[in-house]
């Protein structure tokens, strides 16, 4: 009886979980003083717990994980939402990677919502970046100057693997696959 109960009651649903460990490692930054605006902080973290608490729910509901296709488009905006706050809460952190989550969010968006969704990535990213910016200004961070400049090597040499990956998933964004893969594990 009980084991049907937390069957139940707690899906398994990789996603669910990423958002949840996505979330507590957030928090754990914070914790071990990693350089971060709080208050940012709290608003990517509430926009993970509430698409968290959305998935979980519309989880429970059904009695089984939904198929990609199937995810909710306000949990996908949720979700973007979150990865741009947390790179304008990551400003303070010179050397911050915090665009990453945004493509690999963007991946599911450009899944789920093919050419809309490549262009909410793109206005996520730009936004959160601006806003990255205009907080390092404001806290006297400058711009770090490895990445300044017209040319430079170590730039390059980085952007061409994010660049080539984001082109990647944009074309494959507009392809429609013949079937749809669970995420239960």
């Amino acid at each position: 009886m009980l084991p049907d109960l937390v069957r139940r009651l707690i899906p398994r649903d990789v996603l669910l979980l990423a958002r949840l460990l996505a979330a507590s490692g957030a928090l754990l930054w914070v914790v071990l003083g990693g350089p971060a605006l709080m208050p940012l902080v709290s608003a990517a973290v509430a926009f993970l717990l509430i698409t968290s608490a959305l998935i979980w729910r519309d989880d429970v509901r059904r009695g089984k994980t939904p198929p990609l296709s199937d995810i909710p488009i306000y949990v996908i905006v949720g979700d973007l939402a979150a990865s741009g706050v947390w790179i304008a809460a990551s400003a303070p952190n010179e050397r911050s990677f915090a665009f990453v989550v945004v493509l690999a969010i963007g991946a599911l968006a450009m899944f789920r919502l093919g050419t809309l969704g490549v262009v909410l990535t793109g206005a996520t990213y730009v936004a959160g970046r601006v806003a990255q910016e205009y907080i390092r200004v404001s806290l006297g961070i400058p711009t770090p100057s490895h990445w300044a400049g017209a040319h430079h090597p170590e730039r390059d040499r980085r952007s061409l693997p994010i660049g080539a990956g984001a082109r990647c998933a944009g074309a494959a964004s507009g392809a429609q696959p013949r079937a749809d893969r669970e995420r239960a594990w």
